[in-house]
């Protein structure tokens, strides 16, 4: 069974378990903060303790992320209401590209064709 949920890991340590499309929006937000030389300060929903958390990150340049797989079986059952976070981030990364549409704007200058996220089960 493949896991609807990704670990986000900075500077080396576990610090969020969140929805995989949540996740990736993380990472693609803070490439763009790294671009253009900025931070910001997200709040995403994450499975902690048995139930839905609230965890705060600081991305910017200095970022190191990493996503990998959620290990923990137990996390899976955990509801993570991600519907706000995922147009909050999406509306950020549209600001900070200068993109106004991220759902069918290109998100990495290195791909050909536009990334659409909107296969994701937020």
């Amino acid at each position: 069974m493949v896991s609807d949920l990704k670990r986000i890991s900075m500077a080396g340590a576990d610090v969020a378990v969140t929805r995989a499309g949540v996740a990736d929006l993380v990472l693609q937000y803070a490439k763009y903060l790294g671009r253009v030389g900025t931070t910001d300060t997200v709040t995403l929903p994450v499975a902690r303790n048995g139930r839905m958390e609230h965890a705060d990150l600081l991305i910017g340049p200095a970022s190191q992320i990493a996503l990998t797989e959620n290990d923990d079986p137990e996390l899976e059952g955990i509801r993570l209401d991600v519907d706000d976070v995922v147009e909050d981030l999406r509306r950020r990364i549209a600001s900070v590209t200068g993109r106004g549409s991220f759902a069918s704007a290109p998100l990495d200058d290195d791909q050909a064709t536009p990334v659409n996220f909107d296969h994701y089960e937020y």
